[in-house]
């Protein structure tokens, strides 16, 4: 995909996304219900210490991908 294609890709999303689309209300409310389902999860997780494990994880995983790591990398 090259640099050209790219905006014409954002704009058909943008455009499908802001598009009216008739959505029955029964459908409209599961959505609504599924996100804030997410958003309460995601916070009342926030504090459990499985979610400070993974974010040690993911965070010495990152270092190490992107050489901020000052520690040599692993020999297998």
């Amino acid at each position: 995909m090259g640099g050209n294609e790219t905006p014409m890709v954002t704009k058909t999303l943008a455009d499908f996304i802001l598009s009216p689309i008739e959505t029955p209300d029964e459908v409209r409310r599961a959505g609504l219900r599924s996100f804030v389902n997410i958003i309460g999860c995601m916070l009342g997780g926030i504090k459990h210490p499985t979610s400070q494990i993974a974010y040690e994880v993911n965070n010495e995983f990152c270092r190490h991908r992107t050489g901020d790591d000052p520690r040599p990398a692993r020999k297998n």
